[in-house]
């Protein structure tokens, strides 16, 4: 029988950190497949699942993820969104035709 409770637990606490899927088997190393499964409540994590991930979140109270009990996080943190998720694609686009301009303006040879 799968724990959905620990799926749920996973995407409250991913929401919590501002992390995709993808940015989750990134940081674990593993497949895509792999963290799928277990956020859908397709497989209950492997032991080498929960070790992936607390190695790749050591904040995350291990208590809290498998049980829901206790506190989320072992201590506060303030959570940054990273560049890749706070820029737009057409706005990362613009960003970088104005520094190829002004490179360009700079340096004669830059392609």
């Amino acid at each position: 029988m799968v724990d959905e409770g620990f799926a749920e637990r996973l995407k409250i606490l991913a929401k919590k950190l501002g992390l995709k899927q993808h940015n989750i088997y990134k940081d674990m190393g593993t497949s895509s497949a792999r963290v799928s499964n277990v956020f859908n409540s397709v497989n209950n994590p492997s032991y080498e699942f929960l070790q992936s991930f607390l190695s790749a979140y050591p904040i995350v109270n291990a208590n809290w993820l498998l049980t829901g009990e206790g506190e989320m996080l072992l201590y506060d943190v303030e959570v940054r969104e990273s560049d890749e998720r706070k820029w737009s694609t057409p706005d990362l686009r613009k960003r970088i035709d104005r520094v190829e301009a002004f490179l360009k303006g700079k340096f004669d040879d830059f392609e």
